[in-house]
């Protein structure tokens, strides 16, 4: 079956499932108890060891129009306690960015619903998940400093914010071998040490740590390039390129990739902002311009890829910024979430040329934009002709095919809910 087929007959049953559910939903959505109170953004309580990690979930209590997208910033109240170590997500949000901080004290983390999966009257949705590893005996609170939540309305949440407990208990495994050993200070230690004393601790046994990936981001004549490095498993890898990329408070950040497997060494290049494009035509109203490309990654392994540009106050168009990839010979829109204060996340298909524009008209999915060309020919009786021809460029909100069928067929079904919502 071809992909146009396809593609029309998952939009039917997709419209159909739409029309038939409308009142269902309605009904739903009104019987849902406490939908009309403010939702809580509920942080667990945990409990771990020294040297040992624990995770914490973050969720919203009810979703009454959905969750369209949101951005967390949480912090430790007390870091010697215990730290953060990362930041997931389930595979529930298809696009994300987060950032932990040096010190392990602070983490910042966004998702977007791209894949609609907490709708109107969802419940217990789970937004991000903290890694946390224990320092020392003692108790610290993990605590939400910042949310912004988007329902699919456009409409901020505006959830009750509070606090979970971590408590850290005792000291790591071999610590301590009893009255007079001293119970061995590392892998298989504990036995040995404190013969006399007692049998010491268990011995501090380690995990064992799989070797993760490299990123070294250097300075170019034109940008800055990251280069990934011991890639390994099927891991999420983000080249992050802070303020390389960035002039005048306008760039590229970072580019997120989940890759389906170990895709060995390769680059990643950011161009500078420009106010003109490379190879591309204009795009109207566009005031920004930039390029991403890879060097060395097989598109093949990379199940879906993001990229997170800052865009200064005087870059950002009227209404709004959306991002935009020249692919095939037009512009198309990427959904894009405002993740920061002058951040921005869109997810791609594809790498080179993109561009800072106002946002997509949703009613009209393809706009052109012509211009002509007019050539006048003096015939043999003295009158003359014109002859016009036309360049288009074409702009399509969406997405175009990319890093393969996985892709695909998420960029579709975010079409069909785009038009089942029109």
């Amino acid at each position: 079956m071809q992909l146009s087929d396809a593609y029309r007959r998952c939009g039917v049953a997709l419209v159909v499932l739409a029309l038939l559910s409308a009142p269902l939903a309605g009904a739903a959505v009104g019987g849902v108890a406490g939908a009309s109170d403010a939702p809580t953004l509920t942080v667990a309580d945990a409990e771990t060891s020294v040297d040992s990690s624990t995770t914490v979930t973050l969720r919203l209590s009810n979703a009454p129009n959905g969750v369209a997208g949101f951005d967390l910033r949480v912090a430790l109240t007390n870091a010697s306690v215990a730290t953060i170590t990362g930041v997931s997500y389930g595979g529930n949000y298809p696009v994300t960015n987060s950032t932990v901080t040096d010190d392990g004290a602070r983490a910042y983390a966004s998702g977007i619903d791209l894949n609609k999966v907490y709708e109107d009257g969802a419940s217990d949705v789970p937004l991000v998940t903290v890694t946390v590893r224990g320092a020392a005996a003692g108790t610290t609170q993990l605590e939400v400093t910042g949310a912004n939540v988007d329902n699919d309305d456009g409409n901020d949440v505006n959830p009750t914010l509070t606090a979970g407990t971590i408590r850290v208990t005792g000291d790591s495994g071999g610590s301590s071998g009893g009255n007079t050993g001293t119970g061995g200070a590392g892998t298989g230690g504990g036995v040995g040490g404190g013969s006399i004393g007692g049998t010491g601790g268990s011995g501090g046994a380690t995990e064992p740590v799989e070797p993760s990936s490299t990123v070294t981001v250097t300075d170019t004549t034109s940008g800055a390039t990251a280069h990934v490095r011991n890639v390994t498993g099927a891991p999420d890898v983000t080249a992050n390129f802070s303020a390389a990329a960035v002039a005048n408070g306008t760039g590229v950040k970072a580019v997120d990739f989940d890759l389906s497997q170990a895709p060995g060494d390769f680059t990643v290049n950011a161009s500078e902002p420009s106010p003109t494009p490379a190879d591309a035509p204009p795009l109207a109203g566009a005031t920004t311009y930039f390029a991403v490309s890879t060097s060395g990654l097989n598109e093949s392994v990379v199940a879906s890829a993001s990229l997170t540009v800052t865009v200064a106050p005087n870059a950002t168009p009227a209404g709004g910024v959306q991002l935009y990839h020249y692919a095939n010979g037009s512009w198309h829109a990427l959904s894009t979430m405002q993740t920061g204060e002058h951040e921005y996340t869109a997810q791609t298909d594809g790498f080179s040329p993109f561009a800072v524009g106002p946002p997509a008209n949703e009613s009209d999915q393809t706009t052109q934009t012509t211009t002509q060309d007019t050539t006048t020919t003096t015939q043999s009786d003295g009158t003359t002709s014109a002859n016009t021809t036309a360049d288009s460029t074409t702009t399509t909100s969406g997405t175009i095919p990319g890093f393969g069928p996985l892709t695909v067929l998420a960029a579709l079904g975010a079409l069909f809910v785009a038009y089942a919502r029109r």
